[in-house]
């Protein structure tokens, strides 16, 4: 079981001199219930008390043994003296990690130029990722010792990929902007020789498969596969502000079938559960998290409510639910229904996409009944809410989340525009970070379940 370090307390009397150590003391009332650790120079007379904290340290528990205890050793109700404190590791009570992430926002600009992508996309097309779209990013390190990269951690995709040091710099401008990763620089690295190719919105990526260790913050993973790309065309590349992508989807949309980055973890057996959840913050606040292996409850409300996951075209892939309606200002648009969906909305839930995306002849009534969003953003307290029914449960979204705030150019003032774009893909629909910002959100490929309690923002 891997650990993670924590405060614990080395208990020693000084009922009859100084103290052990140059550390700092608490009185016997300062040590609180769950305290356990590594007893030095007890008296015999509490020596059933030093086997107590032993045997809890030994086991990997955290039991009760604070004042009351030592009253019962003592018979007295009042402090014996003072005590040592000093920091050691011990068994982790839950077996999560957490990784912060950065939100870098887009201006109006680039919103622009990828809604004309977005209407350029035919119905026949299936679901391509376009890395101008993601705002959300956090740090994954790779090899030994270790080399550090700022990722995408992305739901819309499965597998794990960074710019290599092989890359042409010279015709690949984007990766003089970006950290590489060397091979030749890692102990554990193994060469696996498989070329593999990535198509994007944006442009094409390409490069090899490579092993090599993977870690995620107290989390490591040896000989993990991962993506080194090494061609990687296109000025996107050199605007987007993390270097690669960890693919956080389900296998089966992962190219050349890579075991994803989450299965590595699962197969470890090193989670308190096999599950990932997110907390994506507004605006541009320090505070959006993804945790690994269970949810932090500092981050939402009230229980989750959990929708079975769906197969897209026969494949476990996206993180793809039903929805059952969507309304407007508590008017429902019928956008659900229909004799081949079975009356349901197919919705991705994407942490990599900046918008709410849906079907153009849906989402064109939801436009209509939303009326004009004025730039000045002068309107917004009069816009209606949106509600999507998911499971039978209304989740709410307000003007807040649905309509973007960003300058036209970076430094500039605020404008407003929605956040609700038409994008034609086999009748799927996105629900990207506007929903994900509303509600904290749980990701479980076990139970093949994707779950939402509203968060609390930071």
């Amino acid at each position: 079981m891997k650990t993670i370090a924590v405060f614990a307390v080395i208990l020693a009397t000084l009922a009859t001199g100084a103290a052990l150590d140059d550390g700092p003391t608490v009185t016997l009332y300062e040590i609180q219930q769950g305290v356990c650790g590594e007893v030095l120079n007890f008296p015999a007379k509490y020596a059933k008390l030093a086997e107590k904290f032993d045997k809890n340290l030994k086991e990997g528990s955290c039991e009760s043994v604070g004042y009351t205890e030592f009253v019962k050793n003592t018979t007295k109700k009042t402090p014996i003296g003072t005590f040592t404190v000093e920091e050691f590791k011990k068994p982790s009570l839950s077996n999560t990690v957490e990784v912060p992430l950065t939100r870098k926002r887009k201006t109006l600009q680039q919103h622009r130029a990828l809604n004309e992508w977005r209407a350029k996309q035919g119905d026949g097309n299936i679901v391509l990722k376009n890395l101008q779209d993601s705002e959300y990013y956090g740090p994954i390190s790779i090899g030994t010792p270790k080399q550090d990269f700022m990722v995408l951690f992305d739901t819309g995709s499965s597998n794990l990929w960074v710019p290599s040091s092989t890359c042409d710099q010279s015709k690949y401008p984007s990766c003089k902007n970006h950290s590489l990763y060397d091979h030749t620089k890692s102990k554990d690295y193994k060469s696996n020789g498989e070329q593999f190719t990535l198509p994007y919105g944006s442009g094409v990526c390409s490069g090899f498969l490579s092993e090599d260790t993977i870690t995620w913050s107290n989390f490591t993973i040896q000989g993990g596969t991962f993506g080194e790309v090494s061609n990687e065309p296109g000025a996107v590349w050199e605007e987007v502000p993390f270097d690669g992508i960890c693919g956080m989807g389900l296998p089966g949309i992962a190219v050349d079938q890579v075991t994803t980055p989450f299965t590595y973890l699962m197969n470890e057996k090193i989670l308190e559960e096999n599950v990932f959840s997110f907390y994506l913050s507004s605006e541009e606040k320090p505070t959006s998290l993804l945790t690994l292996g269970g949810t932090n409850k500092d981050y939402f409300v009230g229980d989750f409510t959990y929708i079975p996951t769906q197969k897209f075209l026969g494949n476990a892939g996206y993180w793809l639910i039903h929805g059952d309606d969507i309304k407007v200002a508590g008017e429902s648009m019928g956008s659900c229904k229909g004799f081949l969906s079975g009356n349901k909305c197919q919705m991705v839930v994407d942490t990599g996409t900046s918008v709410l995306t849906g079907p153009s002849k849906k989402i064109a009534p939801i436009l209509s009944k939303i009326g004009n969003v004025t730039a000045d953003c002068s309107n917004l307290n009069t816009l209606p809410n949106i509600t999507f029914t998911l499971a039978g449960k209304d989740f709410n979204l307000s003007p807040e989340y649905y309509v973007i705030k960003a300058p036209e150019t970076p430094g500039g003032p605020e404008q407003c525009q929605i956040g609700i774009i038409s994008m034609d893909q086999l009748g799927l629909w996105i629900l990207g970070d506007p929903f994900l910002r509303a509600y904290y959100s749980v990701f479980d490929p076990v139970k093949n379940q994707v779950g939402f309690a509203t968060a609390v923002h930071k």
